[in-house]
C-alpha cells in the first residue's frame, strides 16, 4: 500500500490538493498562533516544520464520533477548537507526513484500527524506552503521536524529567 501513496507523492497530488484547499475562498484555515509556534520550535527547532501548517477548526465529521482531529499533509483539521495537547499529537502526524510522505496516512489509519492502536504502555513504557535507548519506530504512528501528547502534558505539569523530553525530541530530525 505504501507504493500507492509514494506514487501519488511523485505526482504531487497531495500538494496540489493542499494548495487548492488553501486557496479555496471558503476554506477558513488559520495560521498557527504564538503559543503554537513556541511548541513547534520546542519540538522541531530548525526543521522547517511549522511555517506551512494551517489549522481548520470546527469541521463536521463524516460520522458522529468518528474523529476529533486529523492531518492531511500540513493541514490540521479539528471538530472543536484545538487544544494544545491535541495540537502536539497532530504535529507529530505533520512530521510523519514530512518524513514519510503520504504513506503516513495509511500507516496512521492502520494503527487506529488494529491493536494496540494508541495504547503504548504509559509512563512506564516511556521510561523504559529511554532506559533501553529504544527507537521511536518501535511504536506505531498513533502511539508515537500519543507519546508526544502525553509527555507534553507531563511537561506542562512539571512532572517530566528533562532527559525524557530531550530523548524523544531527538527523534524529530528529518
Amino acid at each position: 500500500m505504501d507504493l500507492v501513496f509514494m506514487f501519488l507523492d511523485v505526482l504531487w497530488l497531495p500538494d496540489l490538493i493542499q494548495g487548492f484547499v488553501r486557496i479555496w475562498p471558503f476554506s477558513r484555515f488559520r495560521r498557527i498562533n504564538k503559543e503554537e509556534t513556541q511548541i513547534v520550535k520546542g519540538l522541531f527547532q530548525n526543521e522547517g516544520i511549522g511555517k506551512d501548517i494551517r489549522i481548520r477548526e470546527r469541521i463536521h465529521p463524516l460520522r458522529d464520533g468518528y474523529f476529533h482531529a486529523f492531518v492531511f499533509c500540513r493541514n490540521i483539521y479539528c471538530v472543536k477548537e484545538l487544544s494544545l495537547a491535541v495540537f502536539v499529537h497532530e504535529l507529530i502526524h505533520v512530521w510523519q507526513s514530512k518524513k514519510y510522505g503520504s504513506c503516513y496516512i495509511y500507516r496512521a489509519l492502520k494503527a487506529q484500527h488494529f491493536t494496540p492502536d494508541y495504547s503504548y504502555g504509559g509512563v512506564g513504557r516511556i521510561k523504559e524506552m529511554v532506559r533501553t535507548n529504544a527507537p521511536l519506530s518501535e511504536l506505531n504512528f498513533e502511539q508515537q503521536a500519543q507519546v508526544f501528547q502525553d509527555i507534553y502534558m507531563l511537561r506542562m505539569e512539571r512532572s517530566l524529567p528533562k532527559e525524557i523530553w530531550t530523548y524523544f525530541v531527538s527523534f524529530l530530525r528529518i
